[in-house]
């Protein structure tokens, strides 16, 4: 990570503390938890993001958006609007100056919520993201289908599919306007997590992929059964300069006035 990048993970981890000052518990619970809450509520301004930025619904032009209303809201409760909003845009400004698809919150995970816990819980242990990355290279051979349709069925935060979406970005942007993107999860937080991770690079650099699914589901016992799709978009059929809609072409710069009074703020503040 470059050395700007450097201070701009820092200033998004500082804003992370700030969340935690809100909330009760020791100092470590209380990141932790603050991170969690970080992730539901970017979750939430990502989800709303997208749709105001593609889903015309004066025009038919194949955008989709769909989503489980059943998803956890706990940030709502804690009254801590202006400290989430502070560390949103620290994280979008930090997306905007990385390279696309680069894995931010894999890191993350393993420092506030897995570290010393010895894969407690669901027993997860996340690839870091050079390794991630080297298995992407790996992959993207050729004739390789995964340069056109992608699946994880344990993606963690993200990182294997971000890495493999990293080096084909790289090789051919193009590409992506044809690509499908497949995750699954057990755990909703990384289901989240990828999503976040996975859309928010479309908007900050401007990316258009064709579909994304996010699945929280357990791959071994219900796999093909109905009801397990959390997430799912599918962008507008334009091509990719045109693929989100003019007035909105400088999301990221609209980002500071996310969250400066409540949520209900926020979400007008996103609204065009």
């Amino acid at each position: 990570m470059r050395k700007e990048n450097q201070k701009l993970l820092g200033k998004f981890k500082s804003d992370l503390q700030k969340v935690s000052c809100c909330l009760k518990g020791s100092d470590r619970n209380s990141v932790s938890a603050a991170y969690k809450l970080f992730i539901e509520y970017a979750f939430e301004m990502v989800c709303d993001r997208w749709l105001t930025l593609n889903v015309d619904e004066d025009i038919a032009d194949g955008a989709i958006f769909i989503r489980k209303k059943n998803i956890v809201h706990n940030y709502e409760q804690y009254g801590c609007d202006f400290a989430f909003g502070d560390a949103l845009l620290s994280y979008f400004d930090l997306v905007a100056a990385s390279e696309p698809f680069e894995d931010i919150f894999t890191m993350l995970h393993e420092e506030f919520l897995l570290t010393g816990l010895k894969g407690e819980g669901l027993g997860q242990f996340f690839a870091a993201a050079d390794i991630s990355y080297l298995i992407a290279e790996l992959i993207l051979t050729d004739d390789s289908t995964a340069k056109h349709d992608f699946c994880d069925d344990c993606c963690g935060a993200g990182s294997l599919n971000l890495g493999m979406m990293k080096g084909r970005y790289r090789e051919n942007p193009e590409a992506f306007k044809t690509m499908n993107i497949e995750v699954t999860d057990i755990d909703e937080l990384a289901c989240k997590s990828a999503f976040i991770q996975i859309v928010a690079s479309m908007i900050a650099h401007k990316i258009p992929i064709n579909q994304v699914r996010v699945f929280n589901s357990n791959v071994l016992t219900q796999w093909g059964k109905a009801g397990q799709l959390m997430v799912g978009l599918r962008s507008p059929d334009r091509s990719p300069v045109s693929s989100i809609k003019p007035v909105n072409l400088r999301a990221f710069e609209k980002v500071s006035a996310l969250c400066k009074t409540s949520v209900k703020h926020t979400r007008e503040a996103i609204a065009v």
